[in-house]
């Protein structure tokens, strides 16, 4: 996720980020637990991930496309599939 909202965000800004740098923070942190803190393997992990997560973002941008689309009309997401507007 933390991978995913950093290359989504790339791809709309048209420039790489990594927006929140608490992202940033997290993610590196999760790599050096994940490789026993071995900062070069961490940065090796980080890496690859990056890349499967940019192929994902490719695969499936009409969908995120779709749902920040749906969070900014309705400052919300239902993903239990019932109405997204209660009341009306």
């Amino acid at each position: 996720m933390l991978l995913g909202a950093r290359l989504a965000e790339g791809r709309h800004v048209g420039s790489p980020t990594w927006g929140d740098a608490d992202d940033r923070v997290k993610t590196t942190n999760l790599a050096l637990l994940a490789t026993d803190r071995d900062t070069e393997r961490a940065e090796t992990l980080i890496n690859e991930m990056i890349q499967e997560t940019r192929k994902l973002v490719e695969q499936h941008w009409p969908e995120i496309e779709a749902l920040a689309q749906r969070l900014l009309v309705n400052q919300r997401v239902n993903f239990l599939g019932t109405s997204e507007n209660p009341g009306s």
